[in-house]
């Protein structure tokens, strides 16, 4: 049985052997064009390890590295990419900027970084720890007709640490509560964010803790229908105001109790009608007290009219003198009420029109007012 084998494997041995590496060199082509060697530019993060507890990074340059990998096709699969480790020992590295060569672990087999081994730029601070308080920042306004305490946060101050370059940019800790539409009591546990003067979140800072509860209470508002009572400049010399029209004549306005009975109606702000000839439309904004808001409407449009005034010997309130005789001095006039049930308009008259500005009834507390006095 022996000397059977013996002669099958001696028997044409070099047709045999040509037949073996024409296998070996078939698998070898075979093998190279299913997972072949490829070349492959990576971008991963940089991890710091063994930095002192006291120390924290406040500038890492670059963040990641782009490295170019060689290995086969099937070394270079996403997931086995995704266990590759680039890392910077920051051990014995104190506070200050210094340059740190970085380690890659975890690579597939057979796969190998072409170039030199990369270096960062590493800069380490002392972590410093401070207080601060908490500032409320309020995001729209409750439902109409519901008025919203003052709510404050708990607790009101918070721990802040980090770098003492990064925590000398804060200048506030925010927690942000929407009150939009609300209109029942409500606990809103929001997350604190560290800003800079110009409102924009500081990066590299630990807050403790990091989110506040802010309770608001919210309950029905008095309310009152006021008339609208446009501010106008005076006309032009030789002109005088023939009509006021404000559209809405009315709102309805929300706030304080105390506040809303001052008010016997809203003003705007000053229209200037100094250039206006005839007729015309404006858009002014109501001129609202400290804590009173108006309900759907922030501005009226008003329609305001003017005509030539007559001459003072055409005017009917010119005053006599005891002898009959016209003294040439003309009452002074003022403009017609607007529309709408508004008290009279006051208009800022010149004084060589030989008028003074009208003042508004006794018992009318324009809106400037109060809110100038803060009832």
């Amino acid at each position: 049985m022996l000397r059977k084998i013996s002669r099958a494997i001696k028997h044409e041995w070099s047709l045999k052997l040509i037949s073996l590496l024409l296998a070996i060199a078939l698998w070898g082509y075979v093998s190279i064009l299913e997972n072949p060697t490829v070349v492959k530019a990576q971008t991963f993060p940089v991890h710091l390890i063994n930095i002192e507890k006291s120390l924290q990074p406040t500038d890492v340059s670059p963040a990641e590295l782009q490295l170019v990998l060689r290995g086969r096709l099937r070394s270079m699969n996403p997931d086995a990419l995704r266990m590759v480790r680039v890392e910077a020992d920051m051990s014995g590295r104190g506070v200050g900027t210094s340059q740190v060569s970085v380690d890659i672990k975890n690579l597939p087999k057979g796969v190998e970084v072409l170039g030199r081994t990369p270096t960062i730029r590493v800069t380490l601070d002392r972590v410093e720890t401070q207080e601060r308080p908490v500032v409320l920042s309020i995001v729209g306004s409750v439902a109409p007709g519901y008025v919203a305490s003052r709510p404050r946060p708990v607790p009101e101050v918070v721990t802040i640490s980090g770098p003492g370059v990064v925590l000398s940019r804060v200048a506030k800790v925010v927690a942000e509560v929407d009150i939009t539409g609300l209109n029942s009591p409500r606990v809103f546990h929001p997350t604190l964010e560290a800003r800079d003067e110009r409102d924009i979140a500081v990066a590299g800072v630990k807050l403790n803790p990091e989110s506040v509860e802010v309770k608001v209470d919210v309950a029905q508002s008095p309310f009152r229908v006021l008339a609208v009572w446009p501010r106008l400049s005076a006309p032009a010399a030789g002109y005088m105001v023939a009509s006021v029209v404000p559209s809405p004549s009315t709102v309805v306005v929300t706030g304080p109790a105390a506040r809303l009975q001052r008010l016997d109606y809203v003003s705007t702000e000053r229209i200037d009608i100094s250039a206006l000839r005839g007729s015309k439309r404006f858009t002014a904004r109501l001129a609202l007290p400290q804590g009173v808001r108006a309900v759907d409407v922030s501005s009226v449009s008003v329609t305001v009219k003017v005509i030539k005034q007559a001459p003072p010997s055409q005017q009917s309130g010119a005053a006599l003198s005891p002898g009959g005789q016209g003294t040439g001095e003309t009452q002074p006039q003022q403009n017609p009420a607007p529309e709408g049930g508004a008290p009279p308009q006051p208009t800022e008259q010149p004084r060589n029109q030989g008028s003074e500005a009208a003042t508004p009834p006794a018992n009318a507390v324009p809106a400037e007012t109060n809110e100038a006095t803060g009832q």
